[in-house]
């Protein structure tokens, strides 16, 4: 396959099924910072499993201090399944809904639990639900609901993917702000990604990204940073990472190996790679 020369990549390239990106975003400002200690590498990839693991795969990842690199494939999800329960929310009778959470919440449980002394049922449980239910804030609940019914329906994949993208950056930043009690955005605003078609590309832009970390003088050897997915792929660690794919596509772990000793003047080769 030709390598396909990009002098002005799409830089947000709409996410579709089954095709790669090249997904990358930095620090809102020069001498902001996304990672302040070693467990929010930990954090911010929990956080980005907890989200997109159901849509996208990863092939290849690296974390520095100001910025991150994410090489994804889009999974084929079932967005009708997405859409019916969008739309199971929007049939809810709200008003009903609270009115029922208003009478459970009006239950006097003590004189409830006297009532049912009765051998097969669990007193303990039930009290500990109705309480539970005394906790809801239904108007927070019926306004969340609202706010769903309103919402159009989510079958375009891109919508799908962005939303949970924007639901990443959000819980991760909002975790960062409160331990730097800092205030204001920690991301750019818009993420970007390219979208990629060629095998070539491909194999050089994991290239890139495992050595991202030298390319920014952090390390002089990429297996001494700990915070890509190098590593994952000379070991026998459990991941989620593609593993076997990414491998296949270099024809054996020991090609992989060869190919990412091979220096690469990244000048040369501008229309693959974009530097954050």
């Amino acid at each position: 396959m030709e390598v396909q020369l990009i002098t002005e990549p799409d830089y947000y390239a709409p996410f579709v099924t089954d095709h790669f990106y090249h997904v990358y975003n930095r620090a809102n400002t020069n001498t902001d910072k996304l990672f302040f200690f070693e467990n929010n590498y930990d954090y911010f990839l929990q956080k980005f499993n907890q989200h997109l693991s159901n849509y996208i795969e990863v092939w290849a990842y690296c974390l520095i201090p100001n910025h991150f690199h994410f090489l994804i494939r889009v999974k084929d999800i079932n967005t009708q399944v997405w859409d019916y329960d969008l739309n199971a929310i929007k049939n809810i009778d709200t008003h009903a809904l609270c009115n029922s959470l208003n009478m459970i919440k009006n239950i006097d449980i003590i004189a409830l639990l006297d009532s049912l002394k009765v051998k097969n049922i669990d007193t303990q449980a039930l009290s500990k639900s109705i309480n539970a239910v005394k906790n809801i804030d239904t108007n927070i609940l019926s306004d969340s609901i609202n706010v769903i019914k309103n919402t159009q329906t989510l079958s375009d994949i891109n919508v799908i993917i962005e939303k949970q993208f924007r639901k990443f950056f959000i819980g991760y930043a909002q975790a960062i702000n409160k331990q730097e009690a800092r205030r204001g955005s920690l991301f750019q605003k818009r993420f970007k990604r390219i979208h990629i078609d060629d095998e070539n590309y491909l194999m050089n832009l994991i290239h890139y990204i495992h050595h991202n970390p030298t390319l920014h003088n952090l390390t002089q050897s990429i297996q001494n940073w700990h915070y890509s997915s190098y590593n994952a792929f000379l070991n026998n660690v459990n991941t989620k990472l593609m593993k076997k794919e990414v491998l296949e596509l270099f024809g054996s772990q020991e090609r992989f190996i060869e190919f990412h000793q091979m220096l690469t003047d990244y000048n040369q080769k501008k229309h693959y790679f974009v530097d954050v």
